[in-house]
């Protein structure tokens, strides 16, 4: 039977984890599965060649020390005369990514706002009102002063 979905994506994550993954077939992890199957493309294999291929990455995963997270650099924001500080920026930022992470609890839409039927225009246009009231005659909704 042919190699799953899985297993490929199960392959290609252990030799990302030990490094061997390149650009095209010229890469260590190809050379591992030519080495250990002979073929050369992943997606060629059967289902027990892959299982051969990830048991033999997974033992080599065994003896290799985790990699430690790559260190984000700082931002660097530029400061110009008159304008607003990196402190500054920095809150703006911060606060921003407060807001969306409120908007996305709230279902996408900003909580705190009121909805377009309670607008204080709506409102003195009459546009208020329930469907069923600014349906029930023509003019509705409307001054008549």
């Amino acid at each position: 039977m042919n190699i799953t979905k899985q297993q490929i994506k199960s392959i290609y994550a252990l030799g990302a984890g030990l490094h061997i993954v390149g650009r095209g077939h010229d890469d260590e992890l190809h050379a591992l599965v030519d080495g250990l199957t002979g073929k050369e493309s992943i997606t060629a294999l059967d289902r027990d060649e892959a299982q051969r291929v990830i048991a033999e990455l997974m033992r080599r995963m065994r003896g290799t020390p985790p990699v430690p997270p790559a260190r984000k650099k700082p931002r660097h924001y530029e400061e110009a005369p008159g304008g607003i500080t990196a402190d500054q920026q920095r809150k703006v930022w911060a606060l921003m990514y407060e807001l969306k992470k409120i908007r996305r609890q709230a279902g996408g839409r900003c909580p705190w706002r009121p909805a377009v039927r309670d607008h204080p225009a709506a409102i003195r246009h009459g546009l208020h009102r329930k469907k069923a009231d600014a349906v029930s005659g023509p003019g509705r909704g409307r001054r008549t002063d």
